[in-house]
């Protein structure tokens, strides 16, 4: 379970992602409430998997490396974003 420092780390690491994603649409010229309700979509599904999948690993031996392995992923898709 992450902690409350934690859990307003991400979110503001998501905030800042929505918006980094809502600047390009913008820029891209895609409708703003389109856009809005995808990325509030994606997000939410995203989320909900993780949390799902997250519970299932937690009860096996890999949930002991499972807060290394999430700072591992998000500085991959930071990467990856940053080269797409």
């Amino acid at each position: 379970m992450i902690s409350v420092k934690e859990s307003i780390l991400l979110g503001f690491a998501l905030a800042i992602n929505c918006l980094v994603m809502g600047l390009g649409a913008g820029i891209t010229g895609l409708s703003p409430v389109l856009t809005t309700n995808s990325i509030g979509l994606f997000s939410v599904l995203s989320i909900w998997s993780g949390v799902k999948l997250g519970g299932e690993i937690c009860g096996m031996n890999v949930g002991k490396y499972s807060n290394f392995v999430a700072g591992i992923l998000l500085i991959m898709i930071g990467v990856y974003e940053m080269i797409v």
